[in-house]
């Protein structure tokens, strides 16, 4: 099989994954790593199809301050810039505070959401 078809399914197992993602168990975000391990691919490949949906209007990118204690999304920025140290931050999962005085946008998750007007036709 040549390199262009081979990328062609992976570009097609992808959005297949993340449209099965989203429909089926109803998942907001998406992150690169998982995916890629998921599938077996390289990082790059993925992170160049999700960017490539982001171009679509399907997903937009999101960095996500989790929890502590649980381990679900507390807070999501649509830009890393936009997180501020300071005020403790409800997680509404666990109940928990997060301190975040002490935290470094380092400790945010780069990840892809689904928007809310995707177009499935282009999955």
């Amino acid at each position: 099989m040549s390199n262009e078809n081979n990328n062609g399914k992976h570009k097609r197992q992808i959005r297949s994954l993340i449209k099965l993602l989203h429909n089926r168990y109803n998942v907001f975000s998406v992150y690169t790593e998982d995916i890629a391990n998921c599938l077996e691919y390289p990082r790059g490949l993925v992170e160049s199809e999700l960017h490539l949906l982001y171009e679509e209007g399907i997903l937009e990118p999101v960095w996500e301050l989790h929890c502590g204690n649980c381990g679900n999304v507390a807070i999501s920025y649509e830009s890393p810039h936009l997180f501020k140290k300071g005020p403790m931050i409800p997680c509404d999962d666990c109940l928990s505070w997060l301190e975040t005085e002490n935290t470094s946008r380092d400790a945010l998750v780069a990840a892809y959401r689904f928007t809310n007007h995707d177009d499935e036709q282009g999955m």
